[in-house]
């Protein structure tokens, strides 16, 4: 009987670790800066190590204050420690956010083999390790921030469960975590905080650990609010704007589209998902469903798998919960549910869930996906994820052309063939339908992940302009050439202009600018070299 293997924990972790180095690692230090976070980020970085100063963030001569409050200050650290060793490079811009995902791939393997057993488990992190969005798209192959709070999320969630059903564990380290994840991202550490309380009102069994959650709560908050209390000394008129910034985006409406609020954001996040998270996007309805009938008394399973089963939909909807309900708007955001999805869809498939009594509903309904699964076709040949910034990069599904078949004809005509066709293996199968079907349905859907995530490999060598400029700026100082100064530089975001050249150049905004008073300027003029750097960039 075929089934999806069942792997001891150590084989599993050096098969999803090799799978890493084609899906996450190949290739990150060879194309050019790709969005304006990982260039700022960076470049933050880079010019704590050149003043001296680790406790300012200071970028293109300017302090963000907002930043110093949001995003900081553990991640600028860790990157000023890589940068000293590797020097400046998109390597050192990258591999942080890639060993972070690498991470979140293991521990989300870790999550579901205690909540499903080692075949579930396998199935979660090969899912993971082929979701094109939580690899591309401001994530895991650029320098961002989303793959490591994926990593902090999904191990708070795992911590969490496990405290739960066993009472000798203490909560310090899952409240390190959160102290981590607090000084990394700052709002981002209301999902888990909120989900858990959500998580202890809805199971009574949990309960007896809230005062423990509590007190090592308030045990850790004095040295998990340091940073953001010296910052609120350092900068106490501006304490007050930052506040009320964030106020307005937890509390305000942002349009998207043609509607704003909550139905927009909606229709926003459905679409970047339909195109990110697809073919999975597929079965995570089914696998969303199958858990929430597992978490129920009436399941059958045992009280922990139930707990967990809760717990993994309460951080998945509190997720989805909190990016639908604040106005600030991102595509990168839906990343940091992707751990909890491919541990769904990892539970569905290896957790013997699918069409366990081999009902003819359940496979008319994969006839309907699977046939989905031909006639939707997300852009794969062509896609560069490395030409543009995650926030304009298009994100577009399209169904298939066929021709003489429209969609509409095409979708049941297609999804009535394949249901006749699991009856008949479901006559000829019988007891091994179930299993077999879920190898079937897990080789098709990761082949199909696999080849999306690799095709953008094609890719690795792009270059911006301004990556152009830069790499043409370096082959002339390198063989003595002199730079024809001024230098115009490529239209893009100032980050981006200051990653490449605030440090070793004297920069201008160009007179053809011409911009609205709320947009930053896009177009800029190298006039020289700064003291002191031409000699430092000269062999």
């Amino acid at each position: 009987m075929l089934s999806i293997p069942s792997l001891k924990p150590l084989t599993a972790a050096v098969i999803l670790c090799s799978l890493a180095i084609p899906f996450i690692f190949l290739g990150i230090g060879q194309y050019g800066v790709v969005g304006t976070d990982e260039a700022f980020y960076q470049d933050i970085a880079l010019g704590m190590l050149a003043s001296g100063n680790f406790l300012e963030l200071r970028s293109g001569g300017a302090v963000y204050v907002y930043d110093t409050f949001a995003n900081a200050p553990l991640q600028y650290w860790a990157r000023a420690g890589v940068a000293s060793v590797l020097g400046k490079s998109m390597l050192s811009m990258r591999i942080l956010s890639a060993l972070s995902a690498l991470l979140a791939v293991l521990v989300t393997y870790r999550l579901v083999l205690y909540l499903g057993g080692r075949r579930a488990g396998l199935a979660a992190g090969v899912v993971l390790i082929t979701s094109f969005q939580f690899l591309y798209l401001h994530s895991a192959r650029t320098g961002e921030l989303e793959p490591t709070v994926c990593l902090l999320l999904v191990s708070c969630a795992l911590l969490f469960i496990r405290t739960i059903d066993e009472p000798s564990r203490h909560w310090w380290p899952h409240h390190l975590l959160l102290a981590v994840l607090f000084n990394l991202k700052a709002p981002i550490v209301v999902i888990p905080v909120a989900a858990e309380l959500i998580a202890f009102a809805v199971i009574a069994s949990a309960r007896p650990r809230l005062a423990g959650w509590l007190g090592w709560g308030c045990a850790v908050l004095p040295v998990a609010v340091l940073w953001h209390g010296y910052q609120a000394f350092q900068y106490p008129d501006q304490v007050r704007s930052v506040f009320t910034a964030v106020g307005h985006q937890m509390a305000g409406d942002f349009a998207v589209g043609p509607r704003g609020g909550i139905l927009g954001r909606t229709l926003y996040y459905g679409q970047r998902i339909i195109f990110g998270g697809f073919p999975y996007v597929l079965i995570y309805p089914l696998a969303l469903i199958a858990a929430g009938r597992a978490s129920l008394p009436t399941s059958g399973a045992d009280s922990q798998k139930r707990r967990g089963n809760l717990v993994l939909l309460v951080y998945l909807l509190t997720i989805f919960a909190f990016y639908l309900g604040i106005s600030k708007v991102g595509p990168w955001y839906i990343v940091h549910a992707y751990p909890f999805l491919a541990a769904l869809v990892g539970l569905y498939l290896g957790g013997r869930q699918v069409s366990r009594d081999h009902s003819w509903h359940q496979l008319a309904v994969w006839g309907v996906v699977l046939s989905l699964l031909f006639w939707v076709t997300p852009e794969i040949a062509g896609y560069n994820p490395f030409s543009a910034d995650a926030y304009v990069i298009p994100m577009l599904t399209s169904w298939r052309s066929v021709p003489d078949i429209s969609p509409e004809w095409g979708v049941p005509a297609l999804a009535l063939v394949i249901f006749a066709g699991l009856m008949v293996w479901k006559r000829s199968a019988k007891e091994g339908l179930s299993e077999s079907l879920a190898l079937m349905l897990f080789v098709l859907f990761t082949g199909y992940g696999a080849i999306r995530c690799l095709a953008p490999l094609a890719y690795i060598h792009h270059l911006s302009p301004i990556a152009a400029l830069d790499a043409d700026l370096q082959e002339r100082v390198a063989v003595g050439s002199p730079l024809p100064f001024p230098v115009d530089v490529p239209r893009t975001h100032p980050w981006i202009v200051n990653y490449y050249f605030n440090q070793d150049f004297k920069l201008r905004i160009s007179a053809k600018e011409e911009r609205a008073a709320y947009r930053k300027p896009m177009e800029y003029v190298l006039l020289g070299w700064k003291p002191g750097r031409k000699e430092q960039a000269t062999p």
